[in-house]
């Protein structure tokens, strides 16, 4: 759909040129780290295990019961072992976190159990280097899980995104990445791991009362692993995210972004406000079939824009400071369109670009967890009207299910028992 030569977007853009193509900002976050895991092999290792651990427990309630019970004696929280999927954002961070937190009582269940699957789990489960490398997956995509879940805020601004990937980029390098003294620093839950180990010798690891298998090379092949991983996630993150000048511009029209200096508002944002109007200022000519161009008049006047910039940021400033610019389009159209009217067409082009498909995403699962197979006759109406109770409704909890019964109950005469 984003192919640059033929793509839906592309085609699009043939009928109007000024259309702005953006990608969904988690779905970009999710393929980084899709990518970012090809470029190490131990971490596909790492990954079926997982998956495997999962699959021991699926089917078996008497294996549960188990885990639940040394969970309970060892005072843990009472987690399941989950799956990973791959089109789900935070599974892989809920999957990790499990294991971790739950390793112990894992480890007790793999131990007691009978089967023949059991001992090999076990054993890949108690080696040195996938215990530690479980544990940075933990701390790398307890950051990335919190990005995603940033990312799907209803009110997410272009200039937020920017500043948030660049923090979460700075504290992986600050963790995983060597210092000038060439020494790596971890993160929180590995480093609490570190300090649960027992190094006997050389060859000899405990971790509480079992035994690690544990070679020389183990650790020094790990520490390769941890940097590769977190150079390749960095890389292929600033890949899905270039900086997009035109995007970037677009935070101007964020009051947040506003300096506070009178004297630094004097030339405030005239940059990023002609970057814009190279895009929609101007007027473009597209070529369409049998070698015609078909012409498109832009969609604000350029000079009459500039001209009301400055006008424009004062006022705001001074009376529309404190006021975020959701609530303040509506009454900018009503009090000052007439005032400002090529200004307002950029706010209003800024704030109809979405930046992520989360909403749709979030209906679609919505959708899907009320019309089930046993509910398939919903007409499209009453689904629809499900789904805006769904989304946009109360929750359930301060709902006041008496009042709605009254209000159903009095709308005609109705036969109650």
């Amino acid at each position: 759909m984003l192919g640059v030569r033929n793509g839906v977007a592309k085609q699009l853009t043939r009928y109007c040129p000024y259309m702005v193509v953006t990608h969904c900002v988690a779905h970009c976050l999710a393929l980084a780290c899709k990518d970012s895991s090809k470029q190490v092999d131990y971490f596909k290792k790492a990954e079926t295990l997982a998956k495997n651990l999962y699959s021991f427990f699926k089917n078996s309630s008497k294996r549960l019961n188990s885990f639940k019970e040394f969970q309970e004696i060892l005072d843990n929280d009472i987690l399941k072992i989950k799956k990973i999927f791959d089109i789900r954002w935070l599974s892989w961070y809920e999957a990790v976190r499990n294991i971790c937190k739950s390793l112990e009582a894992l480890i007790l269940t793999l131990s007691n159990d009978v089967s023949e699957v059991s001992g090999p789990l076990l054993n890949q489960l108690l080696e040195y280097r996938m215990l530690t490398f479980f544990h940075f997956l933990y701390d790398v995509h307890e950051h990335l899980s919190q990005l995603s879940k940033f990312f799907q805020k209803k009110s997410l601004h272009f200039s937020d995104i920017e500043i948030i990937i660049n923090t979460v980029i700075n504290k992986l390098r600050f963790e995983y990445l060597p210092d000038n003294n060439g020494d790596i620093k971890f993160g929180l839950h590995l480093r609490k791991f570190f300090n649960n180990l027992r190094f006997i010798n050389e060859t000899r690891v405990d971790f509480g009362e079992f035994r690690l298998n544990y070679s020389c090379n183990d650790h020094q092949e790990l520490l390769v692993d941890i940097q590769t991983y977190t150079r390749s996630l960095i890389s292929c993150i600033e890949e899905r995210f270039p900086n997009k000048p035109l995007i970037t511009a677009m935070k101007i029209f964020n009051p947040k972004e506003w300096p506070l200096n009178i004297d630094d508002f004097q030339e405030f944002g005239i940059n990023e406000l002609n970057l814009l109007l190279d895009q929609f200022g101007v007027e473009k000519n597209i070529k369409q079939k049998d070698h015609l161009y078909k012409k498109f008049e832009p969609l604000v006047d350029r000079e009459l824009c500039i001209y009301e910039w400055y006008l424009f940021t004062n006022i705001i400033k001074s009376n529309f400071s404190n006021i975020s610019m959701k609530i303040l389009l509506p009454h900018l159209y009503e009090e000052y369109f007439d005032f400002f009217p090529n200004i307002i067409k950029l706010i209003s082009i800024a704030y109809t670009i979405p930046v992520s498909s989360v909403e749709c995403e979030r209906g679609f699962s919505k959708q899907n967890l009320i019309k089930t197979k046993c509910r398939n006759l919903l007409t499209a109406s009453s689904l629809d009207l499900w789904m805006r109770v769904g989304l946009e409704g109360p929750d359930s909890k301060v709902f006041d299910f008496q009042k709605a019964w009254l209000i159903w109950k009095n709308e005609k005469k109705r036969y109650l028992e």
